[in-house]
């Protein structure tokens, strides 16, 4: 998984797994942020209106596989809208 930090503030800006992704966005972004990799770690199933203290996971119900990690709970609910994704609380670890 790869990672746009702001290293000034340590603030992440995304997540992606895709590498060139990463890559192009921080070549879009410039010097002021650069890019990580880390691993996530799940943690347990959300309940539709909980909050996470991490990210969110969004899973791939039958096959119990990350699709995605967005950053917040709002869109991690629009990608787990149909019944064959659910969504998790996820750590990330650098």
């Amino acid at each position: 998984m790869y990672c746009i930090v702001n290293p000034t503030t340590n603030k992440l800006h995304r997540v992606t797994f895709s590498k060139s992704l990463a890559d192009l966005i921080i070549e879009t972004l410039g010097d002021e942020y650069e890019m990580r990799t880390a691993k996530f770690v799940r943690t347990r199933r959300l309940a539709p209106n909980e909050k996470s203290d991490g990210l969110y996971g969004v899973v791939a119900t039958k096959k119990d596989l990350v699709l995605r990690v967005p950053m917040t709970k709002e869109l991690a609910s629009i990608y787990a809208e149909d019944d064959s994704r659910h969504i998790e609380e996820v750590f990330l670890e650098f």
